[in-house]
């Protein structure tokens, strides 16, 4: 089986994935798509938690660390 390796250019990106969220270690949001700041009002580089909460499970989500271990929870 072989794999795919796909490139896209950032306007190809952008187009394919319009509400897509780039957070680093702190959860800040550090890059987004334009359709995501306007549904969601985001500007220059706000926490992940002053703009979202996790309702299930309901936690608070302090480190990238931690949110990474709800991956694949109900």
């Amino acid at each position: 089986m072989s794999k795919n390796n796909f490139t896209f250019s950032n306007v190809q990106f952008e187009r394919i994935f319009p509400f897509y969220l780039l957070l680093d270690d702190q959860l800040r949001i550090i890059s987004f798509g334009n359709s995501a700041a306007k549904a969601f009002g985001i500007k220059d580089t706000p926490a992940f938690n002053s703009l979202f909460k996790l309702l299930r499970p309901l936690a608070e989500v302090p480190s990238l660390n931690l949110l990474k271990q709800f991956i694949n929870q109900v």
